[in-house]
């Protein structure tokens, strides 16, 4: 009977390792983590055989290549968007500083400032 006693559950280890996807997801497809590092010694010293299917192979591409490109957009979004940054030399620390301390600088010194 299943559940009892070692013997069956030596019965079901096999050396057969197959990685889905949700395994690359999870380690960001970091593909020289420790995980992954673990599993290709365990290959190499022959203890373990891994596995990949097709399908799996074509979703991990397909996943790094849209992760890819929404971190390319948003990347470009934050350059459009702190563009302004580039304009306003030192007065950006003047300005910061001022959100600290719960100052508000005026828009006439803003304005006098940036002329």
């Amino acid at each position: 009977m299943i559940g009892e006693g070692k013997s069956d559950k030596k019965s079901l280890e096999t050396s057969y390792v197959f990685i889905d996807t949700p395994v690359f997801v999870q380690k960001h497809y970091h593909f020289s983590s420790h995980l992954f590092g673990q599993l290709i010694n365990l290959a190499k010293a022959g203890k373990i055989s891994i596995h990949l299917t097709q399908v799996t192979a074509h979703q991990v591409e397909s996943n790094i290549v849209s992760e890819i490109k929404g971190a390319k957009a948003a990347l470009q979004q934050c350059r459009d968007k702190t563009r302004v940054l580039r304009s306003v030399g030192k007065l950006i620390d003047e300005i910061f500083y001022s959100f600290q301390s719960g100052r508000v600088l005026s828009p006439e010194l803003l304005a006098h400032r940036l002329s």
